[in-house]
């Protein structure tokens, strides 16, 4: 089997579960914490923000990218994070 269509095979959707092949349309979610100005308390505060990235093939194996196979998914994705500040859930 040739090393992409090997990759492909590991990476599925973390919405639905459909497992990526070469013709998807595929996005990335993410959730970054980002460090606002501190308050003057010694305090740093921070705020998750979501971030959607075009497929990228090697981005999907780092840790914290969550695949999603189309913009239905992924706006299922943004609709968690709103509701749950995660993109963590169960399969739909």
């Amino acid at each position: 089997m040739n090393p992409i269509a090997e990759a492909l095979r590991a990476i599925t959707c973390k919405i639905c579960g459909e497992q990526k092949r070469e013709t998807n349309h595929w996005w990335l979610l993410s959730v970054a914490e980002k460090a606002l100005p501190s308050d003057g308390l010694g305090k740093i505060p921070t705020v998750k923000q979501l971030v959607i990235t075009e497929w990228n093939i090697i981005m999907a194996h780092f840790n914290g990218q969550h695949p999603v196979c189309g913009h239905g998914c992924a706006q299922k994705g943004v609709e968690r994070f709103m509701t749950t500040g995660s993109i963590e859930g169960e399969k739909s």
